[in-house]
């Protein structure tokens, strides 16, 4: 395989398949929902880099579970949490950090994610802002 091998902030080399596409630095990364203990929070050898220190300890509480987060801006900046009891109307609950209103991609992806879920086309969604 012919790699194209390129540098980082840090002048380590990286390689890369020469069909990738290499974003330009200034686009913003996409709205994500990662799932509960997802490697990310973990095996990222900077971890400041994915999540403010000041929340991580929201995120990471130390007890044995550890919720979905939304990565804003390739930020962790909220935790989100899937219910589905009873037979009642399933519901996706995210609380957000900092964010007041969730922008329309957050409510997008949040929809995506809650039909996919739940495979219903009723659901819930709430929002919660912890300041």
């Amino acid at each position: 395989m012919n790699l194209l091998a390129y540098r980082d902030q840090s002048g380590r080399t990286l390689f890369d398949t020469r069909d990738s596409k290499i974003v330009d630095k200034d686009t913003p990364a996409p709205v994500r929902f990662l799932p509960d203990y997802d490697n990310t929070l973990f095996a990222h050898r900077n971890r400041d880099r994915v999540i403010d220190p000041s929340i991580r300890p929201r995120v990471i509480r130390g007890t044995p579970r550890m919720p979905g987060t939304v990565l804003i801006g390739g930020f962790v900046e909220g935790t989100w949490s899937a219910i589905n009891k009873g037979g009642g109307t399933p519901k996706l609950r995210i609380q957000l950090f900092k964010h007041n209103n969730p922008t329309l991609e957050l409510r997008e992806e949040a929809e995506r994610l809650a039909h996919y879920i739940f495979r219903s086309e009723k659901i819930e969604i709430s929002y919660a802002t912890e300041v």
